[in-house]
């Protein structure tokens, strides 16, 4: 991640901390001249003894030799110059992660008071920061989705593609092409091919969403519903309406089951359906379905009909 090496890491090989090479190699001639036997005992030499003190018991061996704590204090030393790397790039990356939540945070923020220009720059600023993650962190493919997002809510679609194409890529890498991490980038990248009027490349984007949904939740979960709904819609601008309609109303049935039949998204459910009715000339069914919709939301005035 080009984190540079702390001081005391870079400087192990030369210079060493207290106790390294020099230090030893000082210590040991000191004391050899005037003590050698004692000095032995004292630091714990491991003395060699030649072939010839077989024979020669009265033979005394002067040589200084290599130390029995030689390996354990260049460990010693090594150990402490690798822990001083680890904190330090512990604390690097804990920084790194904290300023990537700040600008992410703050882009959402943005981005939801409509406060698209600022957005982009601090989702911007995260992505600088995700690049530095590992290739696999989910991190770097969640702020180019956000950042994908944000390009096109202002008509950027040339930006936004290649955004989502490569946290599409990261993730199949990630996780395989079947994983749930991917709906919410094929559905992004889906939404942007139908702002562009690319149909046909937004439709298998959302039939693999929505293939992935229904393998992991089953046909009943409110995420397949809101999946339902998705190509539906897509269908719906299409003029494909016999396509469209068993959609809705698979929808409809499931939100009715899971929210109950009086809540807003019904409603929701309810208006979508009937547009695409009167699409067919199918007046009476609309109507019905608009008026049980309007003492829905009669109940919740504050809800929002579909565009």
């Amino acid at each position: 991640m080009g984190y540079s090496q702390s001081p005391a890491h870079r400087s192990g090989g030369r210079k060493g901390p207290p106790g390294g090479r020099a230090g030893r190699t000082l210590r040991l001639f000191s004391g050899r001249q005037r003590h050698p036997t004692r000095d032995y005992e004292r630091i714990g030499i491991q003395r060699v003894v030649p072939l010839s003190k077989a024979a020669h018991p009265e033979y005394h061996d002067r040589r200084v030799l290599t130390p029995s704590l030689t390996k354990s204090v260049n460990l010693q030393g090594l150990a402490g110059g690798l822990l001083s790397f680890l904190f330090l790039f512990s604390t690097l990356a804990c920084q790194q992660a904290s300023r990537w939540d700040e600008y992410l945070s703050n882009g959402a923020k943005a981005y939801e008071q409509g406060r698209y220009s600022e957005a982009e720059r601090w989702l911007q600023d995260a992505l600088r920061e995700a690049e530095r993650f590992r290739s696999n962190d989910s991190r770097l493919a969640t702020t180019l989705d956000d950042l994908a997002e944000v390009y096109r809510a202002q008509g950027k679609f040339a930006e936004a593609e290649p955004l989502y194409r490569r946290s599409l890529a990261l993730r199949e890498k990630a996780v395989g092409p079947e994983h749930s991490d991917l709906v919410g980038t094929l559905n992004g990248l889906g939404d942007l091919y139908r702002a562009q009027g690319k149909f046909a490349e937004a439709e298998p984007l959302y039939r693999r969403s929505l293939t992935i949904l229904e393998q992991k939740h089953g046909r009943s979960h409110p995420e397949v519903g809101a999946g339902l709904e998705r190509l539906g819609d897509l269908y719906r601008a299409q003029g494909k309406f016999a396509e469209a309609e068993p959609l809705y109303r698979r929808s409809l049935a499931l939100w009715e089951r899971v929210l109950g039949r009086e809540h807003p998204h019904v409603a929701t459910s309810l208006e979508k359906y009937a547009l695409l009715l009167r699409s067919m000339n199918r007046e009476a069914e609309a109507a019905a379905m608009e008026a049980r919709a309007k003492a829905i939301r009669s109940k919740q005035p504050r809800a929002n009909p579909p565009k």
